[in-house]
């Protein structure tokens, strides 16, 4: 009988305890993924237009309103053009010591930059358009 009560008592506990940190687990598991959030934000978006050819543009609470005008415009295109002559001057030097060109070539990196230099021309473009069109 003692040791019916025994084994009675520890699996109770067992029990017990499996419950409880059972509990805590679940208390801890993490929501959603930062990019799972991200990606179902629907907020919205504020434009105004002034007379002086800019646009505000209010993105989230606690964010501040960025004015979209000329002198904007102008200093994402700079943005864009530092990076590409970025890219040219890495191109330069990896063509200039041979073991690294061919090391480039053999990974690929050349096709890499001339992607991404293809994607910062086409992003230009649409700002050199969106300020114009201011």
């Amino acid at each position: 009988m003692r040791i019916y009560m025994k084994t009675l008592l520890t699996a109770g506990m067992l029990v017990c305890t499996c419950v409880a940190f059972s509990q805590q687990i679940q208390q801890v598991t993490p929501a959603e993924p930062p990019s799972t959030m991200q990606s179902q934000y629907k907020g919205t978006t504020t434009t105004e237009v002034t007379q002086n050819r800019s646009v505000t543009i209010s993105k989230r609470a606690g964010q501040p309103q960025q004015t979209h005008d000329v002198a904007y415009y102008n200093e994402e295109i700079a943005k864009v053009d530092t990076h590409i002559a970025a890219i040219d001057a890495k191109i330069a030097h990896v063509n200039s010591i041979p073991s690294e060109q061919s090391l480039a070539q053999q990974n690929g990196w050349f096709q890499q930059m001339d992607q991404i230099k293809l994607e910062l021309n086409q992003k230009r473009a649409t700002l050199v358009q969106e300020r114009d069109n201011l």
